[in-house]
Parts: structure tokens; C-alpha cells; sequence
């Protein structure tokens, strides 16, 4: 998984506003769930979706999701109210190249795995 955080940001306050303002379209988690539980990473990337990316700056987000796909991401979305996307790939490599590619235009840009186990804690003494 890649992740951009775009140089222009929002609100959180002001993206609810707008989202209840507008008539949007929720996703639903059901499919990304089922896709999630059996592994189905082409089935999770057709399950995106973020009611978000309508209110919060629906075009940078766009260029930012399109430049994903362009460079190798299987699915992309935006994160929670915006503004940060993150692009979902079928291998290692291919995000560390998309990673590379996308430092020459963005300044926070990272590359994170998914975590098997959730959080593991040592106990305390």
C-alpha cells in the first residue's frame, strides 16, 4: 500500500458539512469485507470506495486516484475526510516503484504493508 498525503488539505468539520449538505452515495463494506476475508485483492479494489471524495476536493483526489492506477496501483481511494489517498498493489516492487515515481511530486509519500495479527502489546511490568 502506498500512501500520498497531498500538499493541500481539509477540514474535517468542513468535509461533514458539505457530506451533509449533499446527496451522497455510500459505498457499501460489504463487498470489501467478503474480499477481505478471502483474500480476493482484485475483488477489494473493485469494493473502494469513499463518499468523501465527492465533497473534498473531488478533482485533485481524482488526478491523485487516476495516477494510481497509472502507475501500477490494482485500486486506490482516498482516506477517511481527505485528503490523503493510498493506492493498493499485487507486489511489493511495484509499489516501491510507484513510491519512487511519486517523491518526485509529492512530500509525504509512504509505503506501509497490512498487518496480519492487528496490534500486538507486551504486557506491563
Amino acid at each position: 500500500i502506498v500512501i500520498v498525503k497531498p500538499s493541500f488539505s481539509s477540514s474535517t468539520a468542513e468535509a461533514y458539512h458539505a457530506a451533509d449538505s449533499a446527496c451522497l452515495v455510500h459505498p457499501s463494506a460489504l463487498a470489501a469485507v467478503a474480499a477481505l476475508r478471502s483474500g480476493n485483492l482484485t475483488a477489494l479494489s473493485a469494493a473502494l470506495g469513499n463518499s468523501f471524495e465527492s465533497v473534498v476536493a473531488p478533482e485533485q483526489i481524482a488526478a491523485i486516484k487516476q495516477d494510481f492506477i497509472e502507475n501500477g496501483a490494482v485500486g486506490s481511494s482516498m482516506s477517511g475526510s481527505g485528503t490523503a489517498v493510498f493506492g493498493l498493489f499485487d507486489s511489493p516492487t511495484a509499489a516501491e516503484m510507484c513510491r519512487r515515481t511519486f517523491l518526485q511530486q509529492y512530500h509525504d509519500v509512504f509505503l506501509v504493508f497490512p498487518a496480519h495479527s492487528g496490534i500486538e502489546m507486551e504486557p506491563i511490568v
